[in-house]
């Protein structure tokens, strides 16, 4: 996972994510941009097509950088997310603030460029984690009135770097049949990103001393994520959804508006510290 720079021939400047660009990462493409700024460039293509997961926090980034290229007088155009990072953009409204084309060199013709040099874009496994497994999940098999219930549980410290690794290890505990689609896979993963990384970042404050436990319970039409911090905890419904004008440009506040709309119940404590995130079998 991480970032490749290539300049065309033209002057275009190509930005590759690899793999995700998530809480953990984010800073570092803003940084890799500003940089590119600070160097004079003005034109810029951030291609996905290796991407398998942007989060909130990484819309965030790059709501943040088309300002920043603005400001400097500069273009910045995204290419080749695919079907389920399109429906983030869509479903966020960020792909009416920005300029979008499915493949990079679509994006460079926007550029008026006559020759292009697109960096190798190999097919790979884009959502692989690269880091090794070092947490401790405990599974077990609880008897239930409609049949046993599989319950999956683990405490992950207060560190945005730890957000991927519990997402992928969750997801092989929750969809290792052949049941799971696509598509559920995709919005497992990003309930489960974006009620951690609140829970890190907003509800423990990164505090390396506090900690959040994920539950997974797996039932037969169902699969219910918990994620609980040590925070004081908020008001879900004081939380407006980001789809004025005005809030298109604001780096934060998607998290919860993508949770809602991509699982079909969601439940808050009364002390708001603890989120119940329901998906039905498809």
């Amino acid at each position: 996972m991480g970032f490749t720079a290539v300049k065309d021939p033209s002057g275009v400047l190509i930005v590759q994510v690899e793999g995700q660009l998530i809480v953990g990462n984010r800073q570092e493409l803003k940084t890799a941009v500003q940089d590119a700024l600070e160097r004079g460039e003005r034109r810029l293509l951030i291609d996905f097509s290796r991407t398998g997961y942007i989060d909130s926090s990484g819309l965030g980034a790059l709501v943040s950088i088309s300002k920043k290229v603005r400001e400097q007088g500069g273009d910045l155009r995204l290419s080749g997310l695919n079907d389920d990072l399109r429906s983030l953009f869509e479903l966020t409204k960020l792909d009416t603030l920005f300029t979008i084309a499915d493949t990079p060199e679509q994006a460079l013709a926007g550029f008026d460029v006559r020759r292009v040099l697109v960096p190798d874009l190999t097919p790979s496994d884009p959502t692989a984690s690269t880091s090794p497994l070092r947490l401790c999940v405990r599974r077990v098999r609880q008897p239930g009135p409609s049949g046993a219930t599989v319950e999956v549980s683990l405490r992950v410290p207060s560190d945005v770097d730890c957000v991927e690794e519990v997402v992928d290890l969750l997801l092989r505990h929750c969809c290792s049949g052949s049941w799971s689609t696509r598509r559920f896979r995709f919005k497992l993963r990003v309930a489960i990103a974006e009620a951690l990384a609140n829970a890190i970042v907003a509800g423990n404050g990164e505090d390396r001393t506090k900690s959040v436990l994920v539950r997974a319970e797996l039932l037969a039409d169902a699969i219910r994520i918990h994620v609980t911090d040590e925070g004081s905890g908020f008001d879900p419904e004081a939380v407006q959804e980001p789809l004025l004008p005005h809030d298109l440009e604001r780096p934060t506040g998607r998290g919860l508006f993508l949770i809602r709309q991509l699982v079909d119940h969601v439940q808050f404590n009364s002390q708001g510290n603890s989120i119940c995130m329901t998906l039905r079998r498809q």
